[in-house]
């Protein structure tokens, strides 16, 4: 009887086990699983939720040839996926951070393929399009830009509607003023976010910012990407001199770091300076006063470590 008790387990266990659904193609920075840092080739599999880090990327192909890229401090939920005789049935949670979907198979009639960012529903067809959800003025809010395809909109709030390729939305502004919130992208802002991820549209206190600047301003944080070359950078952080008895003090051309007071990115790119070094993933740091900002707000531009005249 134990014998037929333990079998009739294992089989149940067998039945739940799940399934994978893709794999980690690419990643850089820190990637996680349930707390577990990820590498490349790793399995995704139904449910499963992936973090990034504030420097980090991953790439995800799943079985049905979509691609998810995910950026920094992003959080990405692959909660449900099934394919049942090649008909799929998938939903996918964008709980935070900027992410890229690249839906490569065109959906068949029978087929679900479902993005959520808070309130606001995605029903994809074959597409490309970009989701950044962040939180504004106390909210929950969803930036969405389609590069190709068609996106079928919907929410609470929201009128369903169809949005065509080079549209985007903020979804606060789509739920206060309908469909006049949907804005179309210019030939160079479409450009520029091909190959990069949704800026934020709406600053931490709610006010609207210009998308215009905002890409024009945006460092790309994909690797690999192509960044038109200009004259040689020196590398910027504040500009203040950095007291030479400090303990945690790295020197560069006539002035020195101390780590404890330099803001996080910095101090973890001047810690990390030499690995970084090694790969020729080098950037610099500059300042701009966008839009609609009340303060100047700090920006990365990556560049070959050949660029720069001297070191951190």
């Amino acid at each position: 009887m134990r014998n037929f008790f333990f079998a009739l387990f294992m089989l149940f266990s067998s039945n739940v086990i799940a399934e994978q659904i893709g794999v980690i193609k690419q990643i850089k920075g820190d990637v996680l699983l349930y707390k577990r840092l990820m590498e490349i080739n790793d399995p995704i599999e139904s449910g499963d939720v992936i973090t990034t880090g504030a420097t980090s990327f991953a790439k995800i192909e799943l079985k049905d040839q979509t691609i998810v890229t995910l950026g920094p401090s992003s959080e990405f939920d692959f909660a449900q996926y099934k394919n049942s005789q090649g008909e799929r049935d998938s939903l996918y949670n964008i709980i935070r951070g900027q992410v890229r979907i690249h839906v490569q198979k065109k959906t068949g009639p029978k087929e679900k393929i479902n993005f959520k960012s808070g309130i606001v529903a995605l029903g994809v067809r074959g597409t490309e399009f970009l989701v950044n959800a962040y939180q504004a003025a106390n909210k929950a809010t969803a930036d969405v830009a389609l590069v190709s395809g068609e996106l079928a909109v919907e929410g609470q709030g929201i009128k369903p509607f169809r949005l065509q390729a080079g549209e985007y939305f903020n979804s606060n502004e789509l739920i206060a003023n309908g469909t006049s919130a949907v804005q179309k992208l210019n030939p160079e802002m479409l450009k520029k976010i091909k190959q990069d991820f949704m800026p934020n549209l709406q600053s931490a206190t709610g006010a609207l910012l210009g998308f215009g600047a905002l890409v024009a301003a945006a460092t790309s944080v994909i690797p690999d990407s192509k960044d038109q070359k200009e004259e040689k950078p020196t590398p910027i952080v504040e500009e203040k001199k950095k007291e030479a008895a400090s303990l945690q003090t790295r020197h560069g051309e006539g002035f020195a770091y101390d780590l404890a007071k330099e803001p996080w990115d910095i101090r973890d790119n001047v810690m990390n300076f030499e690995e970084n070094k090694k790969q020729n993933d080098c950037f610099y740091f500059f300042y701009k006063k966008l839009p609609g900002a009340g303060e100047e707000e700090r920006f990365r531009r990556s560049r070959s470590c050949d660029d720069f005249d001297f070191d951190l």
